[in-house]
């Protein structure tokens, strides 16, 4: 048994936790912060970071259980990375890379409640 705050089981080997779960929804709501202020084309950077995370959750599955004797687990080598990567990398295709960088949510915040006509 594991002794986690959050676990999912979907096979003996598969097991959902931390950076499975909670640290995409983080990176998927920062996501949509971004979208709110950065106004992409095309697709928007939640549904760049779902996909991402579509394709990060697919290899973790696949490597836990079509893989034998490997002892990695961790969403931290699949999962994290896909999601980071196909979020800059849709961002270098946005030419928005460097405002992707050094966003903030609470900068954009404020920005957003400047009355720019006065």
């Amino acid at each position: 048994q594991a002794a986690a705050p959050i676990v999912l089981m979907f096979t003996k080997r598969s097991i959902m936790g931390l950076a499975h779960i909670i640290l995409p929804g983080v990176l998927l709501k920062l996501y949509r912060e971004m979208d709110e202020f950065l106004h992409p084309e095309d697709m928007t950077y939640f549904q760049a970071g779902c996909i991402s995370y579509a394709v990060g959750l697919a290899a973790w599955l696949g490597t836990n259980n079509f893989a034998t004797g490997v002892a990695c687990r961790s969403g931290f080598l699949f999962i994290i990375p896909a999601l980071l990567g196909g979020t800059f990398l849709w961002a270098m295709g946005n030419h928005q890379l460097s405002r992707v960088w050094r966003f903030k949510i609470k900068e954009a915040h404020e920005l957003q409640d400047v009355d720019v006509w006065q």
